[in-house]
């Protein structure tokens, strides 16, 4: 995290991630816009991500990798046109 968050601290604005997180739905790569910790909040994660052109599915399956390395769970969010 950069810069730096004490854990337990409320998180001001300009902070992201240092190691590379990319977002897949239906395992097209998604455009990452924001990385790092929700402001004015503790411990929470936010990631602003722009949703590729992919059909509407109600179980559109999402995947992650967070510095090349696969995450090992897939969550599933609706995508619409």
């Amino acid at each position: 995290m950069t810069p730096a968050v004490a854990a337990g601290e409320v998180t001001g604005e300009g902070n992201a991630l240092t190691t590379p997180l990319q977002i897949f739905l239906g395992g097209v790569a998604a455009q990452v816009t924001y990385a790092g910790l929700a402001p004015d909040a503790v411990g929470l994660y936010q990631f602003n991500v722009v949703v590729p052109n992919i059909a509407a599915n109600d179980a559109t399956p999402l995947t992650f990798a967070l510095g090349g390395v696969p995450g090992q769970q897939t969550l599933y969010v609706a995508v619409g046109n």
